[in-house]
């Protein structure tokens, strides 16, 4: 059996979210967003798994269920890719290596099961847009150099290519909606699907508030 090793990527600032809160802590159904990518790594058993922190420092620590967690520090903001590289030391002996974001709180235990039943090499699952890359699957764990932004997926692609390797793309709703402004929680009501998350965005009287951003009347 492939022994697996997991990066949560959790150091970003997230200024869109225009809060002193690190965006990976900002509570969302219950749990910070951090904290559902978390439970969700943690159900898959990897052999290691590493979360990359940076902003917020004990904050974000403190915020999830430290258990079997390896925490790298992120001293220097130098982007997401430079993130991935000081979590990779942690995964000696891993067979293949998933990175994802901290702040995908959709993601389930099925859709990552499915992304690596899928997996032969690299595997790659874009934003909802197609410019970013939200998940890697890669075997071996430094198969391409990786970064992390906006525009990331193309790059990915062609660095996969560049290798002889034709990359697994996957679509998938839950891995491509990441949490950076009131639009993407609006993406999250407008899904046809019923979730957890959607049911207390509705309950708490957030989506009250989203929807009808001017009726504050209604939202209270």
């Amino acid at each position: 059996m492939m022994r697996l090793g997991i990066v949560i990527l959790a150091a970003g600032q997230g200024t869109r979210m225009r809060s002193a809160l690190p965006k990976v802590i900002h509570p969302l159904a219950g749990k910070p967003l951090l904290g559902h990518v978390a439970d969700c790594a943690r159900s898959l058993a990897p052999a290691r798994l590493a979360v990359v922190y940076g902003h917020g420092g004990d904050q974000v620590r403190a915020s999830v269920d430290a258990t079997a967690i390896d925490w790298v520090h992120q001293t220097e903001q130098l982007g997401t890719g430079h993130a991935v590289q000081q979590a990779l030391p942690l995964m000696g002996g891993v067979d293949r290596l998933l990175v994802l974001y901290g702040d995908v709180p959709l993601i389930t235990p099925s859709d990552v099961r499915t992304l690596l039943a899928d997996h032969s090499r690299l595997t790659l699952a874009p934003d909802s847009e197609g410019d970013g890359t939200n998940c890697i699957v890669s075997s071996p764990p430094n198969l391409i150099r990786y970064r992390f932004d906006g525009h990331s997926f193309k790059p990915h692609v062609e660095a996969a290519y560049g290798i002889g390797i034709t990359p697994c793309i996957v679509r998938n709703e839950n891995l491509g909606i990441d949490v950076d402004t009131p639009k993407d929680l609006l993406r999250v009501l407008e899904r046809a699907a019923p979730s957890h998350t959607r049911t207390c965005l509705e309950t708490s009287g957030i989506a009250t508030r989203l929807t009808h951003p001017h009726n504050t009347s209604s939202a209270m």
